[in-house]
């Protein structure tokens, strides 16, 4: 999951945000997820983009969960 933080006019960057371990499955990143996009409409945006490894299967349900739908994509990446 992913916090937002407003960096200018329609830019937004994005940090990893999860319940820590003993306190995952008790609707906390549904609750924070729920939020954040109600708090994306607020601010006017049309679309949340979210994601996951394939093989995440709690995360993946919860976002099916929260009426998003996946599709598979290629991720590029490289040390810096």
């Amino acid at each position: 999951m992913f916090a937002v933080q407003r960096v200018a006019e329609g830019v937004e960057a994005r940090d990893h945000v999860r319940p820590r371990r003993g306190h995952r499955r008790r609707g906390i990143a549904r609750a924070m997820l729920a939020a954040m996009i109600e708090w994306g409409r607020e601010l006017g945006r049309e679309e949340v983009w979210v994601g996951t490894g394939t093989g995440n299967r709690a995360a993946r349900g919860l976002y099916a969960g929260l009426g998003l739908s996946g599709e598979e994509a290629i991720i590029f990446e490289r040390d810096l």
